[in-house]
């Protein structure tokens, strides 16, 4: 599903996602260059992967990121298998962060995240 580029908020994505018409669920998720979503936006990102068919993958690039989200999103990749892709490129994530993403991903699916820190 694409929602890039269109000026969304962490509340808009929750209507999107998670409102009473919910959209087909996709296996790949792309809310990038969504600058207000946040770490608020990443929560919306989890909770929908946790209601949806198996999303596999999450490009969230130049959404305003910080630690705090990205460590929401490792913890959606340890709670739901099916996610093997997160990028997170041109957000704040920090090192720790994202070693804490590279790790819920790695193991038998060895699939890599790809972030800076910009």
């Amino acid at each position: 599903m694409d929602l890039t580029n269109r000026g969304l908020t962490a509340p808009a994505l929750r209507a999107a996602l998670l409102g009473d018409d919910l959209p087909p669920a996709p296996a790949f998720l792309d809310v990038s260059d969504n600058r207000l979503l946040g770490d608020d936006g990443a929560r919306v990102v989890c909770e929908y992967a946790g209601r949806t068919a198996p999303l596999t993958a999450i490009r969230m690039w130049n959404c305003g990121l910080t630690c705090d989200g990205a460590g929401h999103l490792a913890a959606a990749v340890r709670a739901h298998r099916s996610l093997r892709v997160v990028q997170l490129w041109g957000n704040a994530v920090g090192p720790d962060a994202q070693r804490a993403v590279d790790r819920a991903l790695s193991g038998p699916r060895s699939v890599s995240s790809a972030t800076d820190s910009a």
